[in-house]
């Protein structure tokens, strides 16, 4: 049956591995490359099928005034320029810490204030049985580069750690504070992203992210299940040496990249504590094959996935790029809808 919506309690079931009905699927992660090239087409693909994960967002203050056009709180916005990634972002307080840090410190985001979650209230109203994860991008270091350069960020890991770290525990109090409202909206996951590996090798070595990331990583993931609520990472890069450091804190659900991180060796090795999500390829699976090679995939990526009475929660592994075939879209979606049934 194409366009169902699971409800709730099934999803739930998927994540804590109590033998769901179905696999929850999440469609619709595109890039906006891809629909300006398809547009119509996709539009009218999609009404066949609906999310059973619903995404919410928080708002920006009651009165908020952009710093610059595009800028949120944070002076960050995305980068819209030819041949870059619709995903990358940077900010106008680039120039230097000092610059950066004064003009947050002057009026530092507030997790509490007016008008945070008006829209996540609104959508929880409008589906009461379904479920809805908090969601934003950039939880540690991504939102530190873009602050600032990614170069001058690493090297002051090693030479001026200190500031580093006092900005992060100002960044892990905003966004306990953001948690603790999704909780308030009666929100059942907190979902975030922070790219922390390459294709083949970690962005920085395990010991920097267990002396400095792990702590705020271990604060946020502890705040989000004294609410009762799931834990959901988007981290697309090579992560192997940290994901028992993760798994110790606390992390419920990896949204995952498997060019990089292989399926079936992921599960043999993590698949008792993680729920895996995604786990369909965007970089190579998805653009060079055929319609009958991305159903035939689709199915062994489901087969592998779905594990211990669950464990999975299909959709593709990050955004779906202008290069992918229209067909192939097409029989992503089939194949996900056709497999999701648990037998």
């Amino acid at each position: 049956m194409k366009g169902y919506r699971l409800p709730k309690a099934e999803v739930v079931k998927a994540i804590e591995k109590k033998e769901p009905s179905h696999i929850p699927g999440w469609y619709d992660w595109i890039a906006d490359e891809t629909w300006e090239l398809f547009g119509d087409r996709l539009s009218s693909l999609l009404e066949n099928y609906q999310n059973d994960i619903i995404l919410a967002d928080y708002d920006m203050p009651e009165g908020f005034t952009e710093p610059a056009p595009g800028r949120d709180e944070w002076h960050i916005y995305y980068i819209n320029e030819p041949g870059v990634f619709s995903g990358m972002r940077a900010s106008d307080l680039r120039d230097s810490w000092e610059k950066m840090e004064s003009t947050l410190n002057a009026n530092f985001p507030d997790p509490s204030a007016p008008g945070r979650f008006e829209t996540v209230k609104q959508l929880r109203t409008e589906y009461p049985d379904n479920y809805m994860v908090g969601h934003w991008w950039a939880l540690f270091f991504e939102r530190f580069i873009a602050l600032q350069p990614e170069a001058e960020f690493l090297m002051d890991l090693y030479t001026d750690r200190a500031k580093i770290v006092r900005l992060g525990w100002k960044m892990c109090d905003f966004f306990c504070g953001i948690i603790d409202g999704f909780a308030d909206a009666g929100m059942d996951g907190i979902f975030f992203s922070d790219d922390l590996g390459f294709s083949n090798q970690l962005i920085f070595s395990p010991q920097i992210f267990r002396e400095v990331f792990k702590p705020w990583y271990k604060k946020i993931f502890e705040r989000i299940h004294s609410h009762g609520m799931h834990v959901l990472m988007h981290s697309c890069g090579y992560l192997w040496e940290i994901i028992p450091d993760l798994i110790d804190i606390g992390l419920d659900v990896h949204h995952f990249q498997p060019s990089v991180m292989d399926i079936h060796k992921y599960v043999r090795e993590y698949g008792k504590d993680l729920t895996f999500f995604g786990g369909i390829d965007i970089q190579e699976f998805m653009i060079d094959n055929d319609p009958a090679g991305i159903r035939s995939g689709v199915q062994e990526i489901f087969e592998t996935l779905d594990h211990d009475g669950g464990g999975y929660m299909a959709g593709p592994s990050n955004t779906l790029m202008s290069d992918t075939p229209f067909e192939n879209i097409v029989a992503m979606y089939e194949a996900m809808n056709e497999f999701a049934p648990r037998r």
